[in-house]
C-alpha cells in the first residue's frame, strides 16, 4: 500500500501528523494481511466503529471481535478486498485528540472499485496514538448529494 501524503493543521508538527496516520495506516495494513491483533494493537478497548458494511455501532473490541467471527461463519457475497489506497489524508488536533479524514479507495479481487471515505478519532497515550472512533462511508458512484 502506497503511502500518501499527509496534510497536517493546527497544532501538530508534520511528524506528529504522520505518526497519527501510521496508527490508521496500521489498521488498513492489518486488514489485508489478515492480522487482528496487528489492528486491535492501535485500537482503544472501548473503541467506537460505524463500518460500511456493517450497520449497528460497534462498541468495544469485543463487537468487533464478534463481527470478525460471523464473517468467518457467513462471509460476505461477491469478491474480497485485493487493494486499498488512501489519499487526500488530512489530520489536526486539539491537546491529545486528534482527527484524521481521508479516502478510502477499494478495489476487489474481481477488479471492481469503489472509494469511502473515512474519519478516525485518535487519542494520544504517552508517545502513541489510539483509535477511539473509525467512520467509513461508502461514496456511492452516483456520488453523494
Amino acid at each position: 500500500m502506497p503511502a500518501p501524503d499527509v496534510t497536517v493543521r493546527g497544532a501538530l508538527s508534520q511528524s506528529e501528523g504522520e505518526a497519527v496516520w501510521a496508527a490508521v495506516a496500521t489498521v488498513y495494513a492489518g486488514f489485508l494481511g489478515g492480522d487482528a491483533g496487528a489492528v486491535d494493537a492501535v485500537l482503544a478497548h472501548d473503541v467506537t466503529i460505524w463500518n460500511h458494511d456493517h450497520v449497528p455501532l460497534m462498541q468495544g473490541t469485543a463487537d468487533l471481535d464478534a463481527v470478525r467471527a460471523a464473517r468467518v461463519t457467513d462471509p460476505a457475497p461477491g469478491p474480497a478486498v485485493a487493494a486499498l489506497a488512501p489519499h487526500t489524508v488530512l489530520v489536526d488536533a486539539h491537546g491529545d485528540v486528534a482527527w484524521c479524514r481521508h479516502l478510502l479507495d477499494v478495489t476487489t479481487a474481481d477488479g471492481s472499485t469503489s472509494t469511502a471515505r473515512v474519519t478516525d478519532v485518535l487519542r494520544r497515550d504517552g508517545e502513541r496514538w489510539t483509535i477511539v472512533h473509525h467512520h467509513e462511508q461508502e461514496i456511492p458512484p452516483h456520488g453523494l448529494p
